[in-house]
């Protein structure tokens, strides 16, 4: 986990799904607040309408 925080590994998709499972998150909440900290952005909001912008386009 240390090597996580100090940026120097990155983590797999399933690895990402492991660590929000252990914290009872789902991991696209764990995602969104990974690029929210490193913008320094509290509003997920933004990022919460490009997403559902973005499936739409998808699943259409």
């Amino acid at each position: 986990m240390s090597t996580l925080e100090r940026g120097l590994y990155s983590p797999t998709v399933e690895k990402v799904d492991a660590i929000a499972k252990v914290i009872g998150i789902h991991p696209l909440t764990l995602l969104t607040l990974s690029y929210l900290i490193a913008s320094n952005d509290t509003d997920p909001t933004k990022v919460l309408n490009q997403i559902q912008i973005e499936l739409n386009q998808f699943l259409s």
